[in-house]
């Protein structure tokens, strides 16, 4: 296979001089040597500033060799991952012939996939994902000349190239479902998720088949991103609404995803790489911006098709508290088991057929819990499209112990950590990038409580479950606290108050449900809150 595993010393490191060859260099497309020097987030060594996905080639130099004697070159690659396989190595071997004491080959790449990610880590001093110089794959070429073989260049030249590293979001999904704490390339929780889905699980696999296929086009990545994201979607949709209540293969298989689109070696200049950081304007940032949108429904709500239906328009959000650097694996309600019953509520009521025949037409999308979108008025945005269709808006999200529909939210946003680790209450957050929003403006919910609640005016029993109406709120907390879920309570009645509107919009908080085969009461308490709303 060409593959060399371990920590051991490997032939290649021993044999690495050969009597009739002064030298052998990698090369980029330009020209210029790939040697290893100092790269920002390689750690305890050096590494080659050089993108898996690039074309490369190798030059060799010979001594008095004569004029058409043959040469034989074969990449030959090293690996500490008992995962990593080098598919295709064994075709990138070559005879050529000495010319004037020199000889190179044609250019080649060393495939996307061939990079070891397992291996990266979260550094929380620095807030990025860095990953050691000895656990990089290394690449040298076996050079026979003359019945002599040697490998070279020679160990500190070795062809160390790297790639995007994930951002911590991503990282995180990279964990071994064994729970030992250490990442594996295949056996993840990521992977696992998203083979839960058999329909995500081949979008996802065709998507990044073809985002790291050589060649490819900027036009053809941005026509991929627009299928493959909206069938992300779709996929969720017909799974949630065929009874399987998950929304965890929808949000692992867009980080995925995700990844795999900025290792592209197109996107070199568009990408801080110390900083897992995509450049705010460029052409990339347009392309994950649609990619949001795509399977985030956030441009997919359609009420063309209502009618004289009831319009409403649903929210819901991404699972979040998922770091096991923080939360123990398997402990019901955080770590990378965690659902959001907000996020399968919007997948399991969007174009609901059962409420379509009752005369309620449901369009949803769900948020990601990152500050940065919030900051980038992802809510406002999405609300403005749609705000003068619809009869009703109401955000939810993940409560604790309780079901309530909020009264009040603030402009006071809490520093608990977000899904990019951005906060500032906790040594471990990344405050650099956390903005505070704290003018502490206070908004109401115009969700009819006399409607809701009924004669008791502050909880209500539905379907066994009391749902109360929360009116607590400080100068510091909303209702809702001042996490997320305040925040998108705030910015969707403060978009309603600058219209000028009576229009019902406001949150509901859901129960933390433990366990995901309890999802399905989330579907039926919100359709009996939605009926008494409008009914």
């Amino acid at each position: 296979m060409g593959v060399v595993f371990g920590e051991y010393v490997s032939r290649e490191e021993r044999i690495e001089k050969h009597p009739d060859i002064v030298k052998v260099q990698f090369l980029d497309k330009n020209e210029a040597v790939l040697t290893q020097s100092t790269v920002l987030g390689i750690e305890e060594g050096n590494a080659t500033d050089f993108l898996y996905g690039q074309e490369l080639k190798i030059k060799i130099f010979t001594k008095e060799v004569e004029e058409g004697t043959k040469i034989n070159i074969k990449l030959k690659g090293k690996t500490k991952s008992t995962n990593q396989t080098f598919p295709g190595i064994n075709t990138l071997n070559w005879e050529l012939e000495v010319k004037n004491n020199k000889c190179e080959t044609a250019l080649f790449t060393l495939p996307m996939q061939w990079y070891s990610e397992e291996f990266e880590f979260y550094d929380y001093n620095s807030h990025t994902t860095n990953i050691k110089s000895e656990d990089l794959n290394a690449f040298m070429a076996e050079v026979t000349l003359l019945a002599k073989t040697a490998y070279l260049p020679t160990k500190e030249n070795w062809l160390k190239p790297i790639s995007y590293r994930r951002n911590y979001e991503e990282l995180i999904g990279l964990f071994n479902t064994n729970n030992s704490g250490e990442k594996d390339k295949e056996r993840n929780y990521e992977n696992k998720f998203i083979a839960s889905n058999s329909e995500i699980k081949t979008t996802v696999d065709a998507f990044i088949e073809k985002v790291i296929t050589q060649g490819i086009k900027t036009s053809e990545i941005k026509t991929l991103v627009e299928e493959k994201a909206k069938s992300l979607w779709d996929a969720a949709i017909k799974q949630v609404q065929n009874g399987n209540l998950d929304d965890r293969p929808l949000y692992w298989a867009r980080n995925k995803m995700q990844t795999w689109l900025k290792r592209n070696p197109l996107f070199k200049d568009q990408i801080d790489f110390n900083k897992s950081i995509v450049k705010k304007g460029t052409e990339l940032d347009s392309v994950i911006i649609t990619f949001e949108e795509k399977s985030r429904n956030y441009t997919g709500i359609d009420f063309s098709k209502a009618g004289n239906k009831k319009k409403v328009l649903i929210t819901g959000f991404d699972p979040f508290q998922l770091d096991p650097e923080y939360y123990p694996f398997n402990h019901p309600s955080v770590g990378l088991e965690t659902f959001n019953p907000s996020g399968i509520l919007a997948l399991t009521l969007n174009n609901n057929k059962l409420l379509n025949k009752n005369g309620i037409f449901i369009q949803t999308c769900i948020f990601p819990v990152r500050y940065n979108d919030f900051d980038n008025k992802v809510v406002e945005n999405t609300i403005a499209k749609y705000f003068d269709e619809v009869e009703i808006i109401m955000t939810t999200s993940r409560n604790n112990a309780t079901w309530d529909i909020e009264k009040y939210a603030i402009a006071y946003r809490g520093g608990f950590h977000d899904n990019m680790n951005i906060g500032n209450t906790n040594i471990k957050y990344d405050s650099s990038r956390f903005i505070s929003n704290h003018s502490k403006d206070k908004t109401t919910t115009t969700l009819p409580q006399n409607k809701i609640f009924g004669v008791d005016n502050v909880k209500t029993q539905i379907l066994g479950e009391l749902i109360e109406y929360d009116q607590n709120s400080t100068d510091t907390m909303g209702s809702g606290s001042n996490y997320l879920s305040n925040e998108v309570m705030y910015r969707t009645t403060k978009f309603r108050d600058a219209k000028s509107s009576p229009k019902p919009v406001g949150h509901f908080h859901i129960k933390d449900l433990k366990s995901i085969s309890k999802a399905d009461i989330v579907k039926n308490v919100t359709i009996q809150i939605i009926k008494k709303i409008i009914l």
